[in-house]
């Protein structure tokens, strides 16, 4: 982590340290199952983002090329595979986890086995013995005790398991503690008959989808049970697939790529011969969130995994779309790495646009820093969301946390020896971003 030597850093970073937390970006439900059989090797290989360096790191290992996107590497294939030897995996996973041991990924991910378990040391005798404690005591009591120790007090969740199985009781979830999005994509996303006939939303609506006035009446009574259930906002993450530049077509030409699809079970369209569907549905859904008053997350910068075109998540696409839907709050994701210009405009300029920094303090802490800085002098710092570890273990959130603190510490220290702030307007700066904030955009009432 950062070590700095200034006349503030180490008083600030102390209360900063001492701060509670909401976090407003995770994956995983605050559900921790104990596992006697856990493999640490298979743990480190598909446990957090570090698996993308050593997969980027790793193009001599095996003979094959992966698949875009999240196809897995040869590599996290062989660490996976039990069958291969403990002795053999570990001088794999050795080898290119040296190549990438400095990338913040790594980073993050050592700082929360460190912070969490206390492993000082990656030999093969330390990670042994790791395993042997994480088997024995990693459940959901040292989880939760975790999480409180390190002031985590609520996170919202873009769940990866089908929601309506969490509105059935169907998948657990820590109640109390965790608060969820809806997720979009899936609903607006049509390019076949099947892709529209969704099960759930015929259940709303009591009978068969057959038009665009149907599906929509599906969708809004789902919603409404969702906010119910208690959603605290409505979650996309499109730019993997497509570009943010969203069009506002009229619903004739939507309407008549609605009717090919359910017409044609068999057919299947494409990107672009369904977008005008797409951004029909995309700006429908932001006039629901506006009726329902639900602040819209929107992944914008860099997508994990690896080989995808960074282009079409550039922030400033979504422009038009803040102009049309200004009654809309807009949560804009993971620092819109790395159009960090781009970025702070929208949050600038936009009075409904909040930036949001979950992810990126672990994609690239000097660029956080930057943000940070900058951001504090160029945006209201009440329109600022400073954390969010967009994970799926407790281990590999806390190690997100710890570098985002650092982050924090570093640029409005500098900002204190700067003179342009005190040591306590920092630490209430701090505690906006890290707590105030996302507590009052997304009304989630946790006590302070």
């Amino acid at each position: 982590m950062w070590k700095i030597n200034t006349r503030s850093f180490d008083e600030l970073k102390g209360r900063i340290d001492r701060l509670p937390v909401i976090e407003t970006h995770e994956h995983w439900t605050g559900i921790c199952p104990s596992n006697p059989q856990l493999d640490i090797l298979c743990w480190l290989a598909d446990s957090s983002y570090f698996q993308s360096d050593l997969g980027s790191a790793s193009g001599d290992f095996g003979d094959r090329i992966p698949r875009p996107g999240f196809a897995m590497s040869p590599l996290l294939e062989f660490l996976l595979d039990i069958r291969h030897s403990f002795d053999l995996r570990y001088e794999a996973w050795r080898k290119y986890y040296d190549r990438t041991r400095h990338t913040a990924y790594a980073k993050a991910v050592f700082a929360g086995l460190h912070a969490c378990w206390g492993l000082d040391s990656v030999e093969k005798r330390a990670l042994l013995a790791l395993q042997e404690r994480m088997r024995a005591e990693r459940n959901q009591e040292y989880s939760d005790m975790m999480l409180a120790r390190h002031g985590i007090r609520s996170m919202i969740v873009n769940a990866l398991t089908p929601f309506q199985d969490m509105m059935a009781g169907r998948t657990p979830y820590r109640k109390g503690f965790t608060r969820f999005v809806l997720d979009l994509p899936q609903y607006h996303e049509l390019f076949s008959e099947s892709s529209i006939r969704k099960p759930h939303l015929e259940q709303e609506l009591g009978r068969k989808i057959v038009t665009l006035d149907d599906y929509l009446e599906g969708f809004e009574l789902y919603l409404k049970h969702a906010i119910e259930f208690g959603i605290v906002g409505l979650k996309d993450q499109t730019a993997y697939r497509r570009s943010l530049e969203y069009g506002n077509p009229g619903r004739a030409e939507a309407e008549a790529i609605f009717n090919r699809l359910v017409s044609r079970p068999r057919d299947l369209s494409g990107t672009q011969d369904a977008k005008a569907l797409d951004d029909y549905l995309f700006n429908r859904f932001l006039r629901l969130a506006s009726k329902y008053r639900l602040p819209v997350q929107i992944h914008t910068g860099h997508m994990a995994g690896l080989r995808n075109d960074v282009v079409k998540s550039n922030p400033s696409l979504l422009t038009p779309m803040m102009e049309l839907h200004s009654d809309v709050e807009f949560d804009l994701f993971h620092g819109g790495w790395p159009y960090l210009g781009e970025f702070l405009f929208l949050g600038k300029n936009y009075p409904n646009v909040y930036l949001d920094m979950c992810w990126a303090n672990s994609i690239d802490p000097d660029y956080s820093v930057e943000f940070f800085r900058r951001g504090l002098m160029t945006v209201p710092h009440s329109k600022i969301n400073g954390f969010g570890g967009d994970t799926h273990l407790f281990e590999t959130q806390i190690g997100a946390l710890v570098l985002a603190r650092a982050n924090i510490a570093v640029a409005l220290s500098g900002l204190v020896d700067d003179q342009w702030l005190c040591v306590e307007d920092a630490e209430s700066v701090a505690r906006a971003w890290l707590f105030d904030n996302p507590n009052r955009i997304f009304l989630l009432g946790v006590p302070a």
